[in-house]
């Protein structure tokens, strides 16, 4: 093995020891660990620029744009996030509004219905009460018809009586005139008869 090759190795072992609490802390942690990556690549980097060796270099390179490029990645999906965040904020802010809004909207059609209700048994309160006073006027209407057609009977029957009376009174004058006659004439047939004795 050439030394190089050794210090290649060496490179990369060393490297995996460094890295593997790291790894353990961040996949505890739930971090991505791209900043071992990018830190890995720039000693393998070095390494490659300090010893002359271009693949170790190119490696290097490949890791750190590798890296670049991943977290470019992480930082799209992180804004990503935050859109489809601010987007659900955003929805359930109009669906609790909507929700708002339907409530206050069945409040206001329930209190409109009970004021309908209300003012619907106000309207048959007052017809019933209108109802009863028309009643009340014709019973009244009718009774003082009723009244007066007995006083007018009363009068009628009074007039027929009085006039009954007159009738009677008259008969009775009649009578007693007949009778005045009667005894008149039967005092001028007596007078007669004695200037003829």
């Amino acid at each position: 093995m050439n030394p190089l090759s050794l210090v290649k190795t060496t490179l990369n072992v060393s490297i995996a020891i460094v890295r593997l609490p790291l790894d353990t802390v961040n996949r505890l942690l739930g971090r991505n660990g791209l900043e071992v990556d990018a830190a890995a690549a720039a000693v393998r980097e070095s390494a490659g620029q300090a010893l002359g060796d271009q693949a170790l270099q190119a490696e290097g390179a490949r890791g750190r744009v590798a890296t670049e490029k991943r977290t470019e990645a992480v930082r799209l999906r992180e804004a990503a996030q935050e859109v489809a965040t601010a987007a659900d904020a955003k929805a359930k802010a109009k669906k609790d509004e909507a929700a708002a809004k339907r409530a206050r909207a069945d409040q206001d059609a329930q209190a409109e219905k009970q004021a309908a209700d209300k003012r619907a048994k106000e309207r048959k309160r007052k017809a019933a009460e209108q109802e009863r006073q028309r009643k009340g006027v014709a019973e009244k209407a009718a009774a003082e018809k009723r009244e007066a057609a007995k006083s007018q009977g009363k009068r009628s029957r009074l007039k027929a009586l009085d006039e009954g009376a007159e009738a009677m009174q008259e008969r009775e004058d009649a009578l007693v005139a007949a009778e005045e006659a009667d005894r008149l004439k039967a005092a001028a047939t007596s007078v007669k008869a004695a200037r003829k004795s």
